[in-house]
């Protein structure tokens, strides 16, 4: 067992990938102790259960591989979901298939600029915005808390209508949820009608980013307000010294690592979803979207599993992420 204060401490340490910030929710279990853990969801009961790591360990790099391979032999099914090259080296010595899951579009704010015609749509977006008169502000869930309230509970009651949260990319919006930054956008009329929460991302007790988590929406929104949202949060940012932002991750199946030994069966399926399931997960409009940004680079995270077959740790899956 890990105590809050403890699983606080590693965070502000070794948090330094996007999932850190998504560590701290229901449903989410340690494995190790106060000098490094991997936060894992578990389906099923122990030991024929299927566990599922999010994120990197959080721990010493030096410690990684011995952590792993204790957990990995816990239970005969375990993944590990949206991780660095460093990780899904370790785990293909122990014999996992590695699948690519996806990028994160990486902006380094020192150096990033909205100029230039390939960004053109974003600053257009940007100015009618503010000419309608939508201000961007940061939040808090002190102060705004029954407005922010409103804004997720309207959007996840439409969202379930249609398509169901996904637990495994994202995280509850929760009022004391550490970690985490929001800004919302406000209409003319004062009404709250769009936020986004801002995870930190962590190294050796300093924040060195944010990513970019939570996109919450009303009906009254204006088109690619996020994008305002975005721009201001990145003005902010330079102004507090902080040089990093991932826009999140975007789930691309089809854009595969040369020399990526993949597993044959999990590569159809995810390929599948991806060109066949946009009623369940807006993959191509996600991958369009935050490709606008042009970002500075793309940081590569990979899906690492344990079976041959995969098909009990996709359903794991998709029970955990309430997909199913």
């Amino acid at each position: 067992m890990i105590n809050e204060s403890s699983l606080d401490s590693l965070v502000h340490k070794y948090g330094c990938f996007s999932l850190a910030g998504s560590v701290q929710q229901p449903g989410i279990k340690y494995f190790g102790d106060s000098s490094g853990v991997i936060a894992y969801a578990e389906s099923g009961s122990f030991p024929h259960a299927t566990w599922i790591a999010l994120g990197d360990p959080l721990a010493p790099p030096s410690s990684w591989e011995e952590l792993i391979r204790k957990f990995t032999i816990q239970v005969s099914d375990t993944a590990f979901l949206n991780i660095g090259q460093q990780t899904a080296s370790i785990l293909q010595k122990e014999n996992f298939t590695i699948n690519d899951f996806g990028w994160e579009g990486i902006i380094q704010l020192d150096e990033y600029t909205l100029a230039g015609p390939k960004k053109q749509n974003i600053r257009n977006a940007v100015r009618r915005i503010e000419k309608l008169g939508y201000k961007v502000d940061e939040l808090s869930t002190d102060e705004n808390w029954n407005e922010i309230s409103q804004v997720s509970q309207n959007w996840l009651r439409f969202r379930s209508s249609c398509r169901p949260e996904n637990r495994l990319v994202t995280r509850p919006l929760m009022k004391r949820g550490r970690f985490q930054r929001l800004f919302g956008l406000w209409s003319p009329d004062g009404l709250l009608v769009h936020l986004v929460s801002f995870d930190e991302i962590w190294r050796e007790g300093s924040i060195i980013g944010y990513h970019s988590n939570i996109n919450r929406s009303t009906d009254q929104s204006p088109k690619n307000a996020d994008y305002a949202i975005h721009c201001h949060v990145m003005d902010v940012l330079r102004s507090e010294g902080i040089s990093m932002l991932s826009l999140g991750l975007c789930p691309d199946f089809l854009d595969r690592s040369e020399g990526l030994e993949q597993n044959r069966y999990l590569s159809l399926t995810l390929s599948f979803a991806q060109r066949f399931g946009g009623s369940i997960y807006n993959f191509g409009g996600i991958v369009e979207h935050k490709a606008e940004f042009r970002p500075t680079y793309k940081r590569r995270v990979y899906l690492a599993i344990q079976k041959p077959w995969p098909l009990s740790t996709v359903l794991a899956g998709l029970r955990f992420s309430s997909l199913m």
